[in-house]
């Protein structure tokens, strides 16, 4: 009994380990022609969850550093309101269409807005469209060079 409950331990916590990013491990790329590469699954353990509501997680730039879209924990436990600097992050709408801000410590806001459309395609998982950076212009999540899929 010891020993099973053990295993189920164990099973649980490399399940957790798994789930810490739901970017595809092939194809993590998004590319903007100011900043250059973007890996949206970060570290792993602390890369893009395109979450319900909500998405979370870093997107790493070797030109930037870490970008942050969000805690997972918005103040109304639903949505970001993007109304200060503790509750701001990237939401989903539902519908894939993902609105909301992200923030790098060395870029600034990075605007999910609707002129460049980004979202997720709720049946394929990859991304499209494009976000922007009032320092680093605009970011492209899906061109010729780079389609960046969930698991």
């Amino acid at each position: 009994m010891k020993g099973c409950l053990s295993l189920l331990v164990l099973i649980a916590s490399l399940a957790q380990v798994l789930a810490s990013t739901s970017i595809n491990s092939t194809n993590k790329y998004a590319y903007g022609a100011n900043i250059g590469w973007i890996d949206c699954r970060g570290d792993t353990n602390s890369g893009v969850i395109i979450g319900e509501f909500v998405c979370s997680g870093y997107l790493y730039s070797a030109n930037v550093g870490w970008i942050h879209l969000g805690s997972n924990a918005p103040a109304n436990g639903i949505q970001y309101q993007n109304n200060s600097a503790i509750d701001y992050g990237v939401n989903n709408d539902g519908l894939g269409n993902l609105r909301g801000f992200a923030y790098g410590a060395n870029i600034g806001w990075i605007n999910f807005e609707s002129n460049g459309a980004p979202k997720v395609d709720l049946k394929t998982g990859k991304l499209s469209g494009s976000i922007y950076s009032a320092n680093c212009g605009w970011i492209s999540l899906s061109n010729a060079f780079s389609v960046v899929p969930t698991e």
